[in-house]
């Protein structure tokens, strides 16, 4: 991503298995998400970020991912709904197509009942369309494909201010949901969120505020629960 005219790194995430829940209950509904800072940040002080959730919100309660799970939680009250992290990066920085997810992400990894995606913020103008569907088709879409359970994705996040998406944005967005389309994948744009200047700016830093606000996140959960219920109508999960 860019920020004031210069690139912004994710600092590293904390490793994947300090992100895994403590217990499997073997009979949950076990959702595995795979994404980014978004989804979820380790504390870097350095940008005044002082705790692990997914970044901006103003407590791990309120990113979207607990959003989601209690939202999914309300839809099936017989079962209970735990969940755990997968990096997106370990998957687009592997040198070959991963094959072995829970060695990729954490030994302790369960098969989930779920798959939810969020990613495309790490990409630029720079990098062609055909990189961008390979990318998304054989690092990420197509390992995750190979568990074989439901999977969901959202799409790219990037603020303007009231203004549409750049043609670059829209451009990787596109392609994003072409190649979720092409392995049954719902996919749900968050561009109306993103233009929403009440959907991020918390925190003091630049890298911070970038991300999605409490208000961001709610509406990342909320396209969520929409294809999640879809889901349940379709296909009684």
């Amino acid at each position: 991503m860019t920020i004031g005219g210069k690139k912004y790194v994710d600092p590293v995430f904390v490793e994947p298995d300090k992100q895994q829940i403590s217990t499997v209950n073997l009979q949950a509904y076990k959702i595995l998400f795979v994404g980014n800072s978004i989804t979820r940040h380790g504390v870097y002080r350095e940008i005044g970020w002082e705790y692990e959730a997914g970044m901006a919100a103003s407590a791990e309660k309120n990113d979207y991912a607990h959003r989601t799970v209690a939202l999914i939680q309300e839809q099936m009250p017989e079962r209970k709904v735990e969940f755990y992290y997968g990096n997106v990066n370990l998957l687009i920085k592997s040198s070959e197509p991963a094959r072995n997810l829970p060695e990729l992400f954490g030994e302790k990894m369960p098969k989930p009942d779920l798959v939810i995606i969020q990613t495309g913020e790490h990409e630029g103008p720079d990098k062609s369309a055909a990189k961008i569907e390979t990318l998304y088709e054989k690092k990420i879409i197509r390992p995750l494909a190979e568990l074989q359970v439901p999977m969901l994705a959202v799409g790219v996040w990037y603020p303007t201010d009231n203004q549409p998406y750049p043609d670059w944005v829209k451009q990787i967005d596109d392609i994003y949901r072409k190649v979720c389309q092409n392995y049954n994948v719902p996919f749900a744009s968050v561009e109306a969120y993103a233009k929403n200047p009440e959907c991020r700016n918390s925190g003091s830093h630049p890298a911070v505020k970038w991300h999605p606000s409490d208000a961001g996140m709610a509406g990342y959960a909320a396209e969520i629960l929409t294809m999640f219920r879809h889901l349940k109508r379709d296909h009684g999960r």
